[in-house]
């Protein structure tokens, strides 16, 4: 029988997906607003701003779960990471403009951190099937995680290698809900609303729920944030 209590798949993705348009909105269209106040109003919009940029910080956590549910869902990994890369790319631009007014090589969108994230965790699934000496086990994956994780921090993604490193704590512990879920808290507790995201995650019941085509959750980035670029240009030049 199938456990619909809790959360499905598509509940929590819908979450991550109002919570970073919550998030970028106010990154984007009310910081842009916000430096165009002086005074009281400046403070009450940027309390506004700041509040938008909390409720944002759920969206991460959430989809680093996801990218290790994936891998051990997919039928094919190797599809899986193209993907991401490929979403990637199409949302630089329009993440360049919306987030970080203009094209810049300064810092990358979140899907870059999110494919190398996989990349990592694929790794470490590769080195699980192949060596079973547990000392040996261990150096590769740790060498393997600070690789990744260096990666991200010279392409400046999104997260950096801490979103790297999240991922992989995510995978290590995968078979260990609770235990996935401290440990996801406690990384992310300098984010303080990010905390709520394991709460979220805690009560995910393994189901997929309604059926959404999955081209909309890798969509829905780059489109939403061309939208925020344009309004943002057409009413801040």
């Amino acid at each position: 029988m199938e456990n619909n209590k809790g959360l499905n798949a598509n509940a929590l993705k819908t979450i991550a997906v109002i919570t970073m348009l919550i998030d970028h909105i106010g990154a984007s269209v009310i910081w842009e607003y916000v430096n165009t106040l002086q005074g009281d109003e400046r403070d009450i919009w940027n309390t506004i701003y700041m509040i938008m940029r909390f409720i944002g910080r759920i969206a991460f956590p959430i989809y680093c779960f996801f990218i290790v549910e994936g891998l051990e869902h997919t039928r094919s990994v190797k599809k899986y990471i193209t993907r991401l890369a490929v979403f990637a790319f199409i949302s630089e631009i329009p993440f360049d403009y919306a987030i970080m007014g203009g094209m810049t090589f300064k810092y990358q969108n979140v899907f870059f951190t999110l494919t190398i994230g996989l990349l990592c965790i694929w790794c470490l699934k590769e080195i699980e099937a192949r060596i079973s000496e547990q000392g040996k086990q261990m150096m590769l994956k740790v060498f393997v995680i600070f690789i990744m994780a260096m990666a991200a921090e010279l392409l400046k993604t999104d997260y950096s290698g801490f979103g790297v490193v999240m991922i992989a704590l995510l995978y290590l512990l995968r078979k260990q809900k609770k235990r996935q879920c401290i440990t996801g808290a406690i990384g992310f507790c300098w984010e303080v609303t990010a905390i709520f995201s394991f709460v979220l995650i805690y009560f995910y019941n393994g189901q997929k729920g309604r059926k959404i085509n999955k081209y909309f959750f890798y969509a829905f980035y780059p489109v939403h944030l061309a939208i925020l670029a344009t309004i943002k240009m057409i009413c801040f030049g």
